[in-house]
């Protein structure tokens, strides 16, 4: 997730600083890669309705946020009437990663540290507890005993 914000903010300075309309294409296909990795989610079983139905919601209020701004510099005849709606991208990478950064770790990244305990318990986390029907054992697959 992280990656993919730094990766956002580099794809913005190719839109922003763009001489030319295939530059912009390029720029729009490359920030649709951060993009992609920002829909993606780790929750709770319990919460990811609301989750989802959230990132629905964040899609909506970007697209208000986008036609403010865009009716902002529609009235300008100038090189800023279309940079600065992509600067004003560059505003929210900061206050996401903020948000990371009290983010538990996904199960995946426990395992990927060797820490399959830790990922026992990050798995705990996102499930449901009382669900009887859930299991989550560790079986160590030594590809040398094979």
């Amino acid at each position: 997730m992280v990656g993919a914000l730094f990766a956002m903010v580099a794809f913005i300075f190719v839109l922003f600083f763009a001489p030319n309309i295939e530059t912009l294409v390029v720029g729009e296909i490359l920030c649709g890669l951060p993009w992609g990795v920002f829909q993606t989610e780790v929750c709770p079983v319990v919460l990811r309705p609301y989750l989802t139905t959230y990132i629905n919601m964040c899609w909506v209020f970007g697209q208000f946020v986008a036609a403010g701004v865009n009716r902002g510099a529609v009235q300008r005849h100038d090189q800023w009437a279309y940079r600065i709606p992509f600067a004003i991208q560059w505003v929210w990478p900061l206050p996401i990663l903020i948000g990371c950064l009290f983010a538990p770790e996904s199960p995946w990244w426990h395992v990927r540290k060797g820490d399959h305990e830790g990922a026992r318990r990050a798995l705990q986390r996102l499930t449901s507890g009382n669900d009887p029907n859930i299991s989550i054992r560790y079986h160590r697959h030594d590809r040398a005993h094979q």
